[in-house]
């Protein structure tokens, strides 16, 4: 599988607060899905996340 990111150095750190709901809700993913980590989780989400709005926001085709 080719991972675009892969190529990324992940040199930026951000930290942001959750609540616990929202911490299950990662962890339910990362287990699901068999993710190494919360943090590889979030990115998961995160990059899903983007492609889902990436595709809402395109022109439609024919119009």
């Amino acid at each position: 599988m080719n991972d675009p990111r892969a190529e990324d150095v992940r040199s930026e750190r951000i930290a942001l607060h959750m609540s616990q709901s929202e911490v299950k809700a990662v962890d339910d993913i990362r287990f699901a899905r068999r993710l190494n980590s919360r943090a590889e989780a979030i990115r998961f989400l995160i990059d899903e996340g983007m492609k889902s709005v990436a595709a809402s926001s395109a022109p439609e085709a024919g119009t």
